[in-house]
């Protein structure tokens, strides 16, 4: 298992067992910021260490993609577009950095 690998684990878990993606009280900007900072967090931990690959570049926009449509309320059957999922984080937040970059710039 590649080191990249193994943060998908912790993150996922992160990403499905905390109570507030589900709580409707919550404003989306708020969950999306919340996302970025606490799950995608794992996955920088340990970033200056990582020799990207093509695989695990895209398990990682795959993870961002997985967490995003969570939040918005988006299904695979839906057939939403990554890029609307993309827009749709930036009208709830404003522009901001994928983590793929992210990840890319933290070298």
């Amino acid at each position: 298992m590649s080191k990249v690998s193994a943060y998908f684990q912790p993150a996922a878990y992160s990403a499905r067992s905390l109570p507030v993606w589900n709580d409707w009280k919550i404003a989306l900007s708020s969950k999306i910021r919340l996302i970025r900072s606490l799950v995608m967090s794992i996955f920088l931990y340990v970033c200056e260490s990582w020799t990207l690959t093509a695989d695990s570049e895209r398990r990682i926009q795959t993870m961002e993609m997985r967490c995003l449509r969570k939040l918005l309320g988006i299904t695979y059957r839906g057939h939403i577009s990554n890029d609307e999922v993309r827009n749709r984080t930036r009208q709830a937040i404003g522009p901001h950095e994928d983590l793929l970059t992210t990840v890319k710039n933290a070298d």
